[in-house]
């Protein structure tokens, strides 16, 4: 029974170890080093080890002696190596104040270690580009969701083709139909970094060209969040499209409501002649004025499409002919826009009535509403009621949308790249 009490108690003195290590040096013989490691034991198990992503880096530790190396056994394997010149619990600056040193001449080396929670995985991805170059890739672009782990980290899969992304074991992030490219060469495109635990989303990407890897700084991977408001123009010379764009009056600005419609937002448009843009009942993104409407004036293909895509092609109706454009410019803006609503039920589908912004009041009523002069005791007693609505409104709001990690990439600093009038260009040679 003792000792079963002892146990018991010790429980509460082991050593929990995060999830993510990160490693930075500007030392340009132990760069290699830099990066993001993840932790392959358990949280609290002795002597943890932590490995850069499909890399041989670790930094591991044998009874609170850590050691840097690119071998798993540095003890027992010859290897390019760094060690703690004391004994440390936690590497990580700057409660651990010991110095690490090269195994190979006791040099001090000027490493910081930090703790990180690691990155926090969306249910989406959009990929997109504006490269002239890539036009035979855009099948590759649009969104991706996420599916099971692959070795440690997610996979994810084009929504409506064969398409993955996912970290390979050459560590970079790649595009590929399938998941057993050779050596990257038979792969679309790639990320420049590697080791990195999530895709980089700062336009770090190659494309094969069929002969060789290019540079291409307007693929853009970024963790998808609905935005506060889209825009559409059409930039083409089609008379018929033109035409439709003018009587309908379909250019403009559409700003997210607060309620949803078949499980995404819709958009409403801005002004007197009032559109939505929505997903139909049939999935497909549309534009009308009634969102009871299947296709609309136009509307874009792909019933599993969480939003419209700006890579995308719309359809047009136009009397009984249907004409597919690709020079309808859809545009995200994440400007916040304050919105009140007064309806839980959507708004009508008739577009025929006349409102006032976005409170849903007539004119004579809004105007009557400012008229009034109120006396002070009735403030007072509004503004109880009101803080008692919002403790209840409190449960019934979304879920809040997912956190963006501010961080371009993980494991590099923004000092190995520089910017150029056309690319950002990667001064960190490793990586190659």
């Amino acid at each position: 029974f003792f000792s079963s009490w002892i146990k018991s108690k010790t429980v509460f003195c082991l050593t929990k170890y995060p999830k993510y290590l990160e490693i930075q040096t500007t030392d340009p013989d132990y760069k290699v080093f830099s990066g993001s490691y993840l932790r392959r034991t358990s949280e609290t198990q002795k002597n943890p080890r932590y490995k850069k992503p499909r890399i041989q880096n670790f930094i591991s530790s044998d009874k609170n002696a850590w050691t840097i190396s690119n071998k798993r056994n540095p003890e027992l394997e010859d290897g390019h190596s760094l060690f703690l010149d004391d004994e440390c619990e936690i590497p990580v600056s700057p409660n651990c104040t010991s110095r690490w040193k090269s195994s190979s001449d006791q040099k001090v080396i000027n490493i910081n270690v930090t703790s990180k929670e690691g990155p926090s995985y969306p249910d989406y991805y959009e990929v997109k580009a504006d490269g002239k170059d890539l036009k035979n890739l855009k099948s590759i672009f649009g969104f991706y969701e996420r599916t099971l782990a692959n070795q440690n980290f997610p996979t994810y899969i084009k929504i409506d083709n064969a398409f993955v992304m996912y970290l390979a074991n050459n560590s970079q992030w790649i595009f590929d139909q399938n998941m057993f490219g050779v050596d990257g060469h038979i792969r679309h495109i790639r990320s420049r970094p590697k080791g990195l635990p999530a895709p980089p989303n700062n336009g770090l990407w190659q494309f094969w060209t069929g002969s060789d890897w290019k540079d291409d700084c307007t693929i853009s991977v970024q963790p998808f969040v609905y935005p506060q408001i889209y825009s559409l123009e059409y930039v083409g010379s089609d008379q018929k499209i033109t035409e439709i764009f003018q009587q309908k009056k379909i250019t403009g600005t559409y700003v997210r409501n607060k309620l949803t419609w078949n499980k995404a937002p819709y958009y409403e448009q801005e002004g007197k002649a009032l559109l939505y843009l929505y997903k139909s009942d049939n999935g497909h993104w549309t534009v009308s004025e009634y969102l009871s409407d299947k296709f609309g004036y136009m509307y874009q293909t792909g019933s599993k499409d969480p939003a419209p895509s700006e890579n995308k092609e719309w359809n047009l109706n136009i009397g009984n002919d249907i004409i597919q454009t690709s020079e309808i410019v859809l545009r995200k803006n994440k400007e916040v826009v304050l919105m009140i609503e007064t309806s839980s039920s959507g708004p009508a589908n008739s577009g025929n009535e006349e409102s006032t912004g976005n409170l849903g009041l007539s004119k004579e009523t809004s105007n009557l509403i400012l008229s009034i002069s109120i006396p002070v005791s009735v403030i007072i007693l509004s503004c109880f009621i009101l803080c008692a609505i919002g403790v209840c409104m409190k449960r019934r709001r979304p879920a809040e949308e997912p956190k963006i990690d501010e961080n371009m990439y993980y494991g590099q600093d923004e000092e190995d790249y520089d910017e150029t009038d056309t690319c950002v260009t990667d001064t960190n040679d490793y990586y190659e």
